[in-house]
């Protein structure tokens, strides 16, 4: 299924220039909150990968729409991810809370949710189906290298690597992934482009902190009592009014 970020913009182009502002700094210190240990700006080799965070600019497009927007991400290895996508004020639009293999897409404006697996969540986000473990792998470049430990994490995966050892491209059923450029002193990657069988776009990575302390406030379920659950095909519905989710 498309991206919920496509499935808006078909409905009304001349909304999608709203996704296009920066964050404000108020959002991105509540979305991460804040660490009385500083985290690592690089990930240095040997050091393995248990958490990541920072933010980034997505755009996406297929046939008929394309679309843009900013997001943040909280990952912490092996099962817990968050991503929040914001508006032109910073306010949230899209919550995505992954703990293990259950996770939820919540639909902040609309005090909705709707309750599915990790893979269906990423793929609702980013249009194509991505494992927690791969989307780590991918914003920190430690493709392959399994960064939850687990071997099997990018089994079927084939690789090409650059004179330094650093990740430069990537396949997988029909899924392509190609770093453009890496963030300055390191083999993080800056811009990721990527290509799939329903879309294509990239990925531009503005800020990723690796190995921060664990923190329980990005994936408490607050809105469980809050919002009310739906189906799939009923957020569908719901999202599908964008002028009262954008606003």
């Amino acid at each position: 299924m498309k991206s919920r970020i496509l499935f808006i913009a078909r409905r009304r182009a001349s909304s999608l220039p709203r996704f296009c502002a920066l964050f404000v700094s108020g959002a991105l210190a509540l979305a991460f909150g804040q660490s009385c240990r500083p985290a690592r700006l690089q990930l240095e080799p040997g050091v393995r990968l248990e958490s990541l965070e920072g933010y980034a600019f997505l755009k996406i497009s297929d046939a008929r729409a394309s679309a843009k927007s900013k997001f943040s991400f909280v990952i912490q290895l092996p099962g817990k991810g968050r991503i929040d996508v914001f508006d032109a004020l910073g306010r949230s639009l899209f919550t995505l809370i992954s703990e293990g293999p259950e996770a939820y897409f919540v639909a902040v404006p609309k005090k909705a949710y709707w309750r599915g697996s990790q893979h269906e969540i990423l793929e609702e986000f980013l249009g194509f189906d991505l494992s927690l473990e791969e989307m780590a792998g991918l914003l920190s470049g430690r493709w392959g290298q399994g960064p939850a430990g687990d071997s099997q994490a990018f089994r079927g995966w084939a690789w090409t690597r650059d004179a330094g050892g650093r990740v430069v491209a990537g396949e997988s059923g029909g899924l392509r992934f190609e770093v453009k450029d890496f963030l300055v002193g390191g083999a993080q990657p800056h811009t990721i482009l990527f290509k799939s069988a329903h879309n294509s776009g990239s990925i531009k990575v503005y800020e990723v902190k690796f190995n921060v302390p664990a923190k329980a406030e990005p994936f408490r379920l607050w809105f469980l009592n809050e919002f009310r659950e739906t189906t799939r095909g009923e957020m569908e519905r719901l999202l599908g009014d964008e002028a009262e989710v954008i606003r």
